[in-house]
């Protein structure tokens, strides 16, 4: 997954010196898209960096999912469903 999101310059050009390490981000929704291309948005309620013992249980729990040990995993907390 990728995030996209718009930054002003000032702020832009001070992560592209390393002046500033983090980015701040208020998340309205996600649009989750099925196997078939359909997608269902949700709204967000809180998101969370998940730590390692967790993700190991995860891997355990879904099996199925390529986990790529590199990248954060989040816990993302669905709200309601955003119709239209």
């Amino acid at each position: 997954m990728k995030l996209r999101a718009k930054i002003k310059n000032k702020y832009l050009k001070q992560i592209l010196s390393g002046e500033k390490k983090q980015e701040y981000r208020q998340i309205e929704s996600i649009i989750l898209e099925d196997e078939s291309g359909n997608e269902y948005e949700f709204e967000v309620n809180n998101i969370i960096v998940l730590p390692r013992y967790i993700i190991d249980a995860l891997k355990y729990d879904y099996p199925d999912i390529e986990w790529d040990d590199s990248l954060p995993v989040l816990a993302i907390e669905l709200g309601n469903r955003k119709e239209g």
